[in-house]
């Protein structure tokens, strides 16, 4: 079997408490030809220690430490040091399956794909050990993302080709979201996808994390996420257009919830994800996109910004 070298991209930032298990899960892979390249993006904690550790034991990894630079800018230095034809992200404090690599391999070259897309569960959920593939070309892997369902922008379940990957960069100036954008972006270079609803990544809900700290600034970076799809929507593919703006406003509404939940006070940045809102409404509506509850959700957020403090309180959420 032709077994062609796969680099593994770990960004850290503190997951001293998390790290040693996600490189377990990467080591004892049994697909043996791997580049693990870990940085440490200005940890605070012992997160450097444990990465210097583990390197003098295994030949293959590869670590880095600089100065706090973000989640973006981390990833970036990390795809300029990848060596492989392919590469997968993988996040500090999560792991993944023993034959992640082994699969998503053969998957690639058995169907001569561009990537491959498995699935995952969160933290030790058990693992459904039946799954289903297809092959998805070009124009029908447009549309699943634009509908972000079956294909969303998160990274870490997607074996990328190296040489497509690196003519693309992370926008440091979104701390929420850049991954779909980066996606979004290399998605619309490749043809064909083996999509896979095999179950081998372990996503770890660490509340540390951007995407479950406290509503801040840096979530509401996502905004430009939608906006940068949609303009190329219109540009590119005209025929989808109904479809990304849907999918703008959705993502539009649940950083209202968000932000209303999380206590951030309104502001002007606030103000125009309801505008936003409100003019993707209709599409919204028309499309599907937000049925029952979440509808009655998003009518109420466009005007009382509050809302999302109040159901996340009802609904016992956090």
């Amino acid at each position: 079997m032709n077994t062609p070298l796969v680099s593994i991209l770990v960004p850290c930032y503190n997951v001293a408490l998390y790290v040693q298990e996600c490189i377990d899960s990467i080591i004892n892979q049994t697909y043996h030809n791997i580049q693990i390249i870990m940085i440490d993006d200005g940890s605070l904690d012992k997160t450097w220690e444990i990465l210097q550790r583990n390197a003098e034991k295994d030949t293959r990894i590869e670590v880095y430490t600089q100065h706090n630079q973000g989640v973006a800018s981390t990833r970036n230095n990390l795809l300029d040091k990848a060596h492989g034809e392919f590469l997968l992200f993988v996040d500090g404090d999560d792991w993944i399956d023993e034959k992640t690599i082994e699969f998503l391999v053969a998957e690639a070259l058995q169907n001569d794909a561009d990537t491959v897309f498995c699935a995952s569960v969160i933290n030790d959920a058990p693992v459904s050990q039946e799954y289903t593939e297809e092959i998805v070309y070009k124009e029908e892997i447009i549309r699943r993302f634009l509908i972000h369902d079956k294909i969303r922008g998160s990274l870490w379940n997607k074996l990328l080709k190296t040489k497509v990957a690196r003519q693309f960069r992370f926008d440091c100036n979104i701390s929420y979201g850049e991954d779909a954008l980066f996606c979004w972006e290399y998605l619309q270079d490749i043809n064909k996808v083996v999509n896979t609803d095999r179950q081998l990544y372990h996503y770890r809900m660490n509340p540390e994390s951007i995407s479950h700290q406290k509503f801040g600034s840096k979530k509401l970076t996502g905004m430009k996420v939608w906006e940068r799809i949609v303009g190329d929507v219109e540009q590119k593919y005209p025929e989808f257009s109904d479809i990304a703006k849907a999918t703008h406003g959705k993502e539009t509404y649940y950083l209202l919830m968000q932000a209303g939940a999380g206590g951030y006070k309104k502001d002007d940045k606030i103000k125009e994800l309801q505008r936003i809102l409100k003019s993707d409404f209709v599409v919204m509506k028309r499309t599907g996109k937000l049925k029952g509850r979440e509808l009655f959700n998003a009518i109420i957020c466009m005007y009382w910004y509050g809302y999302g403090a109040l159901y996340y309180k009802l609904h016992n959420l956090k």
